[in-house]
């Protein structure tokens, strides 16, 4: 699990080491003196260090001068979700990471379910290490009061639905809803959670990716792209990681034993003018960079005639589903008739390989 936290989140962040009982990275963001005063206090406290035992914990310092007499727009123009991120990410120490958001609370044992559906499907394994597919963990809010953005109580561990089936309960009394579905139906909404809740032919469930869906997914770490820094601040920081997978050539697939939970508290209402906002031209100038990284393949690639062998710009591309991993490919890979290019090649991008993309650019 990797996850990064503020001070203001660390009960959050503990409460999920807790549930997880597994190997963890944590990133934690420091601004001023007594900051470091109170995080030297919190990691020397014995039941803290307790549940940070199996963790990798990482700190990123800063200060930002803010002259305003209102610091909290500040921190939403300037917050470093995606550098914080990253710095939890590449220090994970596993092969595969669950990505988090320390406002998301996970089930009890979820380190250990998960190595049991790995354990009992090793098509997972072969599909994120093999196929570039991330695992999704449906999100959900709860709040005993419904359906609200002011509720009058707050949610606690005591609402938190332990299994699937109770959490499926609370959706029927109302009390529990797709996270953010009242906010941005895109948001989830590509996990298809009404298949979710009556689903068992599988332990996962393929999906279509769309722009402003924001899951939370467990992959596989070697190769993965990194978040971009260029986005600090409220909006885009996770939109932006999940559109470059996807022109990178990854899929998804929603699991069908694990869920997160978010408990319900007030909203601190944020009023944005996205088209005066600084990440709205950054994500926009982000897609050129993915172009002139990935390339763009063009309808007419896949109905072209002309055999693969002379079509595809790679020569050790391992991009081929028979060989994902770092290595050459086979002599004769190119010359194989009998399966189509289409079928071996893994990329739902091509990434601008083909001789006739790269004369384009």
């Amino acid at each position: 699990m990797q996850a990064s936290a503020s001070q203001a989140k660390l009960n959050n962040l503990i409460s999920n080491l807790r549930k997880w009982d597994g190997p963890g990275s944590v990133a934690l963001y420091i601004q001023s003196a007594e900051d470091v005063e109170f995080f030297s206090e919190w990691l020397s406290n014995y039941t803290i260090a307790y549940y940070l035992r199996e963790c990798n914990v990482h700190i990123m310092m800063e200060k930002i001068t803010d002259f305003s007499d209102y610091p909290e727009p500040t921190m939403q123009w300037t917050y470093p979700y995606n550098t914080l991120r990253n710095l939890a990410l590449e220090n994970t120490g596993s092969d595969y990471f669950l990505l988090l958001d320390v406002d998301l609370v996970i089930t009890p044992n979820s380190h250990a379910t998960v190595r049991e559906i790995m354990k009992n499907d090793p098509q997972i394994i072969d599909k994120m290490r093999r196929k570039r597919t991330m695992f999704v963990l449906p999100a959900f809010e709860v709040c005993p009061d419904g359906m609200t953005q002011s509720p009058t109580r707050f949610a606690t561990e005591d609402d938190l639905p332990l299994t699937k089936a109770e959490l499926v309960k609370k959706v029927e009394d109302g009390v529990a809803w797709v996270f953010y579905v009242d906010v941005d139906v895109k948001n989830q909404g590509s996990t298809q959670s009404e298949k979710w809740y009556n689903f068992t032919e599988a332990s996962s469930y393929a999906i279509d990716w769309e722009l402003n869906y924001e899951p939370y997914v467990i992959g596989y770490l070697r190769g993965v792209p990194r978040f971009w820094t260029a986005i600090r601040g409220y909006g885009y920081d996770k939109v932006s990681w999940f559109h470059e997978l996807y022109r990178a050539g990854y899929t998804m697939n929603v699991l069908r034993d694990l869920f997160v939970v978010h408990l319900c508290h007030p909203r601190t209402p944020i009023k944005v003018d996205w088209d005066m906002w600084p990440n709205t031209r950054k994500f926009i100038e982000f897609d050129p960079f993915l172009m002139a990284k990935y390339g763009n393949c063009r309808d007419w690639c896949s109905a072209s005639p002309d055999p693969w062998s002379t079509k595809c710009g790679w020569d050790s591309c391992a991009q081929c589903r028979e060989c994902i991993n770092d290595e050459t490919c086979p002599d004769d890979c190119k010359n194989t008739e009998s399966v189509p290019w289409e079928k071996r090649c893994a990329w739902g991008l091509c990434v601008g390989k083909c001789p006739a993309c790269l004369d384009f650019y």
